[in-house]
């Protein structure tokens, strides 16, 4: 019922506007063609009378002026008076094709017989060609009052055109006045019609939906008790009633399935987040704590702070907040110190990003890791390391200097397997002393007490005082130490004498795992993001094993069955000094050559070498 109403409201409107539009558009359209034709027309005619003066002038122009001069005995050309005469009779015939009426066809005859007058002169002039000065004089005289002629009446014409054209002007502007007056009562019509559809539908539809509405709002509040009256009249929303009821009494049921789930899900997160042993904090994008497991609160008690991230971890989140990028540290050296009375304890923070489904509503995580045991062993094995080392150098040294002495024959001569056993023992001291300042360079870099002395240089520098030295041992091998560096390179900062350490180093693998013969490269550019400069070292010796490549920068690891000696500190000691530049080493993953890279920041602020 509803719907056969809203039919034939829509109907009728529809009907009411193709009415309206459709009489609009042809009254518009009628009277827009009558216009343009009209224009059209007289823009013709206005043409067409123009026209005539300007074959006068070019015609005049043309044969007149050697009237004035005597006769030469040449006869003047007629192919251009032929052609102007042409069209000079075609915009007479068009002019009198218009049928204006009254003074303007009077006109038209007029000028149509002064300019047959004026061709028929021009025919006589190239028919008998004045030869005397007083022919040509009398020539001369017709033809210019024959123009004088055609040029009044062609004005007049002229004047009579416009007049035309602004009378039609006018009767049109009167027509469309009638034609806007017919439309808007037929829009006055549709208005009427409209406000009367418009009071049947508020009453047959709005008044029962609004009330519909109130009952929805009640419904949001969560007042689902809410029962609606069935409707008087038998339509549409007779059924819609019953349907909201049905739909209020399962929002009943729904609510407290709902209320049962969420419970349970609370119940067993709460008892998860309980249950995890180390502190954590659930925060939101804005900083504020949204959830504490036990271990939290219990640290927060300790440090005496209320319901806040700790102030030493606070810029580390915020940084990772404005970054966008979790904070997933292995290395204990990051852990965060924290002072409970009179104890120190060292937490390594662990802060990521978690989302719902939809990725709108966001969450960050803070977990502490407890590694001050773990940091207190590290230590310890740090100064064991330095204590062993520095007591073991000193009576080394004693002993290098005994066999020095010994070799070097202060205490007499030695038998040739005395002499030959004391110099192996020297050279056992020799490896022995490298080694253990090898482990002190190690345990000062990662303790941070090795001072690096920062300058600006460039590290081109570094990559030729590394060639000069091993000029010599690459070729005793027949070895070619191949540097190739990319132009315009800008400058690093830097410690030379780590830096000098890390490529010493990685040329001095290169030199012992490569074959002889094959060139060392030496390859230096600038990497595409124009933030860090490369250093390659590529050899062509047997590589790395893929199952061990993960392992290689470890501190006392040396490839398996490798005949080459060494303790397995070189990479480990050139990673930290990298890592203290803010750089990266690494192995290159692609198959062929053995390639070491290191990557090492450029210096901001400062020109090109």
């Amino acid at each position: 019922m509803l719907r056969n109403r809203l039919l034939l409201a829509l109907s009728a409107l529809v009907l009411l506007l193709l009415g309206v539009g459709s009489a609009g558009l042809v009254l518009f359209r009628g009277a827009s063609q009558e216009f343009d034709t009209r224009v059209q027309r007289a823009a013709d005619l206005n043409n067409a009378e123009k026209k005539l003066r300007v074959i006068t002038s070019t015609l005049n122009s043309r044969y007149l002026a050697p009237m004035g001069f005597p006769y030469s005995g040449r006869s003047p050309e007629r192919k251009t008076f032929d052609d102007l005469a042409k069209d000079m009779r075609a915009a007479v015939a068009k002019m009198q094709r218009a049928d204006n009426g009254g003074r303007v066809d009077e006109t038209v005859r007029h000028l149509s017989d002064a300019c047959d007058e004026y061709l028929k002169t021009y025919e006589n002039f190239f028919a008998n060609h004045p030869t005397t000065q007083t022919d040509r004089a009398n020539v001369l005289q017709d033809i210019s009052r024959l123009s004088q002629k055609i040029t009044e009446h062609s004005a007049i014409a002229g004047i009579l055109y416009e007049e035309q054209l602004d009378a039609t002007t006018s009767n049109l502007k009167a027509r469309s006045v009638g034609n806007v007056l017919f439309i808007f009562c037929l829009m006055a019509l549709g208005v009427v019609i409209a406000v009367m559809i418009y009071f049947h539908l508020v009453r047959a539809i709005v008044d029962p939906v609004v009330s519909l509405s109130h009952s929805i709002q009640e419904v949001k509040r969560g007042n689902f008790e809410l029962t609606l009256p069935e409707p008087p009249t038998n339509n549409e929303l007779s059924a819609l009633i019953p349907a909201f009821n049905e739909m209020a009494a399962e929002l009943r049921q729904r609510r407290r399935e709902s209320d049962d789930s969420l419970l349970r899900t609370n119940l067993q997160n709460r008892a998860i987040f309980t249950a995890i042993p180390k502190p954590m904090f659930v925060l939101k994008e804005d900083g504020m704590i949204d959830q504490l497991n036990p271990a939290a609160e219990i640290l927060l008690a300790r440090l005496g702070v209320n319901a806040r991230l700790p102030s030493v971890l606070q810029p580390l989140f915020e940084d990772c907040v404005r970054k966008r990028k979790n904070f997933m540290p292995d290395d204990i050296r990051e852990a965060a110190l924290f002072r409970i009375g009179d104890e120190e304890y060292y937490y390594l923070p662990r802060i990521f990003r978690f989302s719902a489904e939809n990725g709108e509503i966001g969450w960050w995580a803070v977990v502490l890791m407890d590694v001050t045991r773990f940091r207190w062993l590290d230590e310890m094995k740090s100064n064991l390391l330095a204590t062993v080392s520095h007591e073991i150098k000193t009576p080394l040294t004693g002993i290098r200097m005994v066999l020095h002495l010994l070799l070097e024959g202060r205490t007499g001569d030695l038998a040739p397997l005395q002499q030959k056993m004391v110099i192996s023992a020297r050279d056992d001291c020799e490896r022995l002393l490298v080694t253990l300042k090898r482990l002190l360079d190690l345990v000062r870099v990662e303790n941070g007490a090795s001072q690096l002395q920062m300058r600006p240089f460039q590290f081109a520098e570094t990559l030729e005082r590394a060639r000069e030295l091993f000029a010599s041992t690459a070729a005793e091998r027949r070895i070619d130490l191949v540097l190739e560096c990319e132009a315009g390179l800008p400058l690093i900062e830097g410690d030379t004498v780590r830096l000098d350490e890390v490529v010493q180093n990685l040329i001095s693998n290169a030199l012992k795992h490569g074959p002889d013969g094959q060139p060392v490269i030496l390859r230096l550019t600038k990497r595409h993001d124009g933030r860090f400069l490369r250093l390659a070292v590529i050899d062509h010796g047997p590589g790395v094993p893929h199952e061990v490549r993960g392992r290689i920068f470890d501190k006392f690891y040396r490839v398996p069955g490798q005949k080459v000696e060494g303790v397995g500190l070189g990479l480990s000691i050139a990673r930290e000094i990298v890592l203290a530049h803010g750089g990266r080493i690494g192995l290159a993953s692609a198959d062929g050559p053995t390639e070491f890279h290191v990557d090492l920041p450029v210096t901001q602020g400062i020109a090109q070498a």
